[in-house]
């Protein structure tokens, strides 16, 4: 029998649905294995959880557990931007929490599962504190000033899909060190805790083909692979936010419509196909208007 694999995710309550449909696409594609689902949150409700632990008694093939938070932990974690929450820095703590795990797959909620994850669970660790994609590292001077690193030197990984080795990050002292970091760096961080995890992994990260954190565009210098894993990283392509024509919330919809949220499926397509003549949304504070896809109007960032 083939051990069970743990998978975890940061989550508020407003995101519950995404998150089912998320464990939902895993569920679909990985039948032959068995899983632990833990959630990280301080603030999903009761009714909220009842109803994912909905998706249990649907596919047998897993147990979820949900983890309650205390976010005063990080009241002094910075947050750069609208849209990243509190809840981004609750992986930080995977190493104390999940100590009967010796390594936890994590994920975020945007992101579809299309295919078997058990050659990414199983992929050689040793040496490693976890293994990540690769991506074009942002605006972060500060992170080769810490390193001490020349230009072009700093290998930066996306946070959205990550193996963490659980037992190396512990038996070598570096399940403290993110908390060190933002302590020292707060007011220079401009990724939230991807940066944090950046640095405090640096030298020990085992990156991985892209086809497990796919973001929409393959590197030159990498052979297409069948994508495991779709990240909708960017806002306008969350199948919840993004436009009729680019056809991500099809997907989301397939697996929303086997979820426990299935009674929310046609309201969504409804707004997806409204979204042809009209489509109004919200960017980091900033209102925009397209009709047919083409931006009309853009707005000034709120206060």
């Amino acid at each position: 029998m083939k051990s069970p694999i743990s998978i975890s995710f940061s989550v508020s309550d407003n995101y519950s649905q995404h998150l089912a449909v998320v464990i939902t696409s895993v569920l679909v594609n990985n039948q032959d294995s068995n899983f632990i689902f833990h959630v990280l949150h301080r603030n999903i409700s009761e009714e909220n959880q009842s109803r994912i632990g909905l998706i249990v008694d649907k596919y047998k093939n897993c147990k979820i557990i949900f983890h309650y938070i205390d976010e005063s932990v990080f009241t002094n974690a910075p947050l750069p931007s609208p849209h990243i929450s509190v809840e981004s820095y609750f992986r930080l703590c995977l190493p104390k929490i999940l100590a009967d795990e010796s390594r936890i797959l994590y994920l975020d909620v945007d992101i579809l599962c299309r295919r078997d994850i058990r050659e990414l669970w199983e992929i050689d660790l040793d040496g490693y504190a976890c293994a990540a994609v690769a991506e074009t590292s942002p605006d972060c001077s500060f992170l080769k000033t810490a390193l001490a690193i020349e230009e072009g030197k700093l290998q930066y990984f996306n946070a959205g899909v990550i193996l963490f080795n659980l037992d190396f990050i512990r038996q070598n002292g570096l399940d403290s060190v993110p908390f060190s970091i933002l302590k020292e760096w707060k007011e220079k961080i401009g990724y939230a805790d991807q940066d944090v995890l950046n640095l405090a992994y640096h030298g020990k990260v085992k990156f991985v083909s892209q086809c497990y954190n796919f973001m929409g565009k393959w590197r030159k210098t990498e052979v297409k692979q069948p994508i495991v894993i779709r990240h909708f990283a960017s806002f306008s392509q969350k199948p919840w936010n993004c436009k009729l024509m680019r056809f991500s919330w099809i997907s989301y919809a397939r697996y929303l419509a086997s979820s426990p949220y299935y009674g929310n499926l046609v309201r969504f397509v409804l707004i997806h196909l409204r979204s042809l003549l009209y489509w109004k949304y919200n960017k980091n504070g900033i209102p925009s208007l397209d009709i047919c896809g083409v931006r009309i109007w853009r707005g000034k960032k709120r206060v």
